[in-house]
């Protein structure tokens, strides 16, 4: 993995190394993902059907460019995140840049997606 990140030394110095990665097609999950708030009575089924076909049709007709900045946004975010709670319990963390992405996606065998 080091090789990856053109050996930078925080990369083998580190206790750990996160990738965060996005997904350009979560958004196919949307059934998944709000079917446990119609299940609790949150949303009813009309709400439910709504939303499932507006998160459809938004990332359909925005197509790969909209798809892929969508994932980017959503995975920055959750790092983000992973971050400020790493810091509440009193971990560092920093983000990095300067590696490789197709040395890192061969490495770890992430799919186009």
């Amino acid at each position: 993995m080091q090789n990856a990140a053109f050996k930078q030394y925080k990369v083998h110095s580190a206790s750990a190394a996160i990738l965060v990665l996005g997904d350009k097609l979560a958004y196919k999950n949307a059934e998944n993902i709000y079917s446990g708030m119609l299940s609790l009575g949150i949303m009813d089924k009309l709400e439910y059907d709504s939303t499932i076909q507006g998160i459809n049709n938004l990332y359909e007709s925005g197509g790969e460019e909209f798809q892929r900045t969508e994932a980017i946004r959503n995975a920055s975010l959750s790092a983000m995140m992973f971050m400020l709670i790493a810091k509440d319990e009193g971990w560092d963390t920093c983000p990095m840049i300067g590696f490789d992405p197709e040395e890192v996606r061969r490495i770890f065998n992430i799919p186009e997606k």
